[in-house]
C-alpha cells in the first residue's frame, strides 16, 4: 500500500511539474499573439498603403473584345488615339489580360508615369 501511494505522489509531482511549464509556455504564447495582434493593424494599413502606390498609374480597361493574335499594346494605343489621349508604346511599363470570371478579361495598363494615368481617367470620366 505505501509503494502506491508513493507511486501516485511522484504522479502527482510530476503533473504539478508539468502543469507549471505549460502554464508558463501558455503566458509565453499568450504574450507573443498579442505582440503579434499588435502589429497586425500597422501590416494592414502598410499593405494598403503598397496597393494604392503600385495601382496609382494603372488604368484598368473593360469590354474591348479579345482576339487571339492580339497585341494588347496596339489596343491601348488606338484606345488612346480614339479618346484623344495620344499613348506611346513607350509610355507603358505593363500591359495584359488579366483572367476573371466574366469574358472579355479586361486589360490592366500601367504607365511609366502617374501624369499619363491621370489623364486618362480624366478624359474616361468627360467621356461618360
Amino acid at each position: 500500500m505505501n509503494g502506491v501511494f508513493e507511486e501516485m505522489r511522484k504522479n502527482y509531482v510530476t503533473a504539478k511539474i508539468e502543469n507549471a511549464a505549460l502554464k508558463n509556455e501558455n503566458r509565453e504564447l499568450q504574450a507573443e499573439l498579442q505582440v503579434t495582434q499588435n502589429r497586425l493593424p500597422d501590416a494592414e494599413s502598410h499593405l494598403l498603403l503598397s496597393e494604392q502606390y503600385s495601382e496609382n498609374k494603372n488604368i484598368e480597361i473593360k469590354g474591348i473584345e479579345e482576339s487571339p493574335d492580339e497585341k494588347v499594346t496596339d489596343i491601348v494605343c488606338k484606345l488612346g488615339t480614339l479618346t484623344r489621349v495620344p499613348v506611346t508604346a513607350e509610355e507603358i511599363e505593363a500591359c495584359h489580360r488579366v483572367p476573371s470570371i466574366s469574358k472579355p478579361y479586361n486589360i490592366v495598363v500601367q504607365f511609366s508615369r502617374r501624369q499619363k494615368e491621370m489623364c486618362c481617367s480624366k478624359r474616361r470620366r468627360n467621356c461618360n
